[in-house]
């Protein structure tokens, strides 16, 4: 991958494969529970070994003979709704792309590539089947983020580029876990909404289903926030090395959340505080104390240890406007505060702080954050009760 370094919230993305990092690293995601393996036995070992699927399936058996050949006379046949409607549209556009021919979206008939929505089909929320041998491909799927994750691994069973013939074999698949997750940092270095939208690309075939975006720090304030345009017009004009920076507009950030949607992805958006906000206080100095006052902006890789003045109500009135814009602009449930490394202020400030940021639940949305405001009684008042954070910030 060479876009730009990926920081690994959550891994454990794949269905039978090991995760990489513990679980005790997932996000504080409340309606995500691990998701309960297909029993159907081993993933066969030579079926595995010969196919180039990542994450691996749960279930992989080669039938013999020969496979489905997908070529200029390929069709996609959508059963079931408009989600396999729709995952019949985005494959028909990849297979384009890879093989120089669009295939046409047919409903259901004989032969050609079968993407059937089933709610009785028994994968869960996000498994799949996929059958495929000389007289077509069947992938069946009984949700619409399940139907296109095969469609993914269908697309992996094929040559990069041009046209082939998809292997005969039957494959049965879930996640290991409900949330497999990534966090792009756009504060330290800003990148434009294309270039995430191909890392949205990369999550989807890798069944990644969760990006979750450090939108603000102490380099940069990266999201227009209505009715407080110095946060973008002062605090998103650099980042990590002295560059230009840059933000996202409300249409721009919709863009990228619209995008991941459609490719099953849940975006978290994070703003950082009330550590972590030189940018903001760049921009306000009025949110900060007196050290704050002069705050110039900040292109270093470490933290400013600037905080947010938690004893003066115009910051809350300053939090309570910038977590009811960012909530009105994201479909997901949730919204993460940050709350980490608050060193510039006492631990009885920090606490009344995290106390108050619950008001994201006023706003709609599940309140997630970094470990340290899980801590003591402060934890259960912002997150919810039974609900975990992230153990520590990697990197």
């Amino acid at each position: 991958m060479t876009l730009l370094s990926l920081t690994v919230a959550v891994c454990g993305c794949g269905s039978a494969r090991r995760a990489s990092s513990s679980e005790d690293s997932a996000p504080a995601i409340a309606s995500a529970p691990r998701q309960t393996p297909v029993d159907a036995g081993p993933v066969a070992a030579a079926a595995g070994a010969a196919l180039p699927l990542v994450p691996e399936p749960s279930q992989v058996a080669a039938l013999g003979g020969p496979g489905y050949p997908i070529g200029a006379g390929t069709v996609l046949r959508a059963v079931g709704g408009s989600a396999a409607d729709g995952v019949a549209g985005w494959l028909a556009a990849g297979l384009a792309v890879s093989t120089g021919h669009r295939p046409q979206v047919l409903g259901a008939g004989p032969g050609g590539v079968t993407l059937r929505l089933d709610p009785s089909a028994g994968t869960g929320p996000e498994g799949y089947g996929l059958v495929s041998g000389p007289d077509g491909v069947v992938v069946t799927a009984a949700a619409g983020a399940g139907l296109f994750h095969g469609a993914e691994t269908l697309r992996q069973l094929l040559p990069a580029r041009g046209a082939g013939p998809l292997p005969a074999v039957r494959i049965a698949d879930r996640p290991r876990f409900g949330v497999r997750s990534v966090q792009l940092d756009v504060a330290r270095h800003f990148f434009p909404v294309p270039v995430v939208e191909r890392i949205i690309d990369l999550l989807a075939e890798y069944k990644i289903n969760y990006l979750h975006l450090h939108l603000t720090d102490d380099q940069g304030w990266r999201i227009q926030i209505p009715g407080l345009p110095r946060l973008t017009g002062v605090g998103a004009a650099t980042e990590v090395g002295g560059g230009p920076g840059g933000y996202y507009t409300d249409a721009d950030y919709r863009a990228i959340t619209a995008y991941a949607a459609d490719r099953y992805v849940t975006v978290v958006p994070e703003v950082d505080m009330p550590a972590h906000t030189h940018a903001a206080l760049t921009a306000y100095p009025g949110l900060g104390c007196a050290a704050s006052a002069t705050a110039r902006p900040y292109s270093g890789t470490g933290g400013a240890n600037d905080s947010l003045c938690t004893g003066r109500p115009e910051v809350y009135t300053f939090v309570d406007q910038v977590i009811g814009a960012l909530a009105a602009m994201t479909p997901g449930p949730y919204l993460d505060i940050g709350g980490d490394e608050a060193y510039g202020i006492t631990p009885s400030a920090y606490d009344s702080f995290i106390v108050r940021s619950a008001i994201v639940r006023a706003h709609g949305k599940q309140p997630t954050a970094w470990a340290d405001a899980a801590n003591g009684a402060r934890g259960p008042a912002l997150l919810g009760s039974g609900i975990r954070c992230r153990s520590s910030r990697p990197g």
